[in-house]
């Protein structure tokens, strides 16, 4: 429980620091985002799925999404923590960088594990539309504009 509220403090401190705000995220709904019901309305890390990610974590809703656009995401072996998301996925030929681009992971290196969210699109004002899972550590889903700035970018 310690490790959960001290990633969800990191995530915290982390949007504030950004710029991007840590008011502008939204407070989070059960369910949401087209990720499949029986993960969503199940308890938290209640399942793997097919990417060998615990469900309802931010990891196993991006890995979803990526995944539901067509595009290939490989399983991750154990090595699945956020914060392993670059290189584990370039061990796959996946590139990553530090342009936002619509479609891309965004990953924060914060914290124990580290935060993804699904890039859902790049503004003209220097921030990123964005939709992830559980940012305050609560299985939940959200939607929400925050700085492109500071993230490591994963182009699926």
């Amino acid at each position: 429980e310690q490790i959960r509220a001290d990633q969800a403090e990191a995530n915290r401190l982390a949007m504030q620091s950004s710029g991007g705000g840590y008011a502008n995220v939204p407070q989070g709904v059960a369910g949401g985002g087209g990720y499949p019901g029986e993960w969503a309305n199940a308890p938290l890390d209640a399942y793997i799925d097919p990417w060998g990610l615990y469900t309802r974590e931010c990891v196993s809703y991006v890995a979803w999404k990526v995944w539901s656009t067509g595009r290939y995401v490989p399983h991750f072996n154990g090595a699945g923590n956020a914060n392993q998301w670059p290189s584990t996925t370039a061990q796959h030929g996946i590139a990553n960088g530090s342009t936002p681009k619509a479609g891309a992971a965004a990953v924060m290196m914060v914290g124990t594990y580290g935060h993804v969210m699904y890039v859902e699109a790049v503004n003209g004002d220097g921030t990123i539309t964005v939709s992830d899972y559980n940012f305050a550590w609560d299985g939940l889903y959200r939607y929400y504009n925050r700085s492109a700035s500071g993230l490591t970018y994963i182009y699926f």
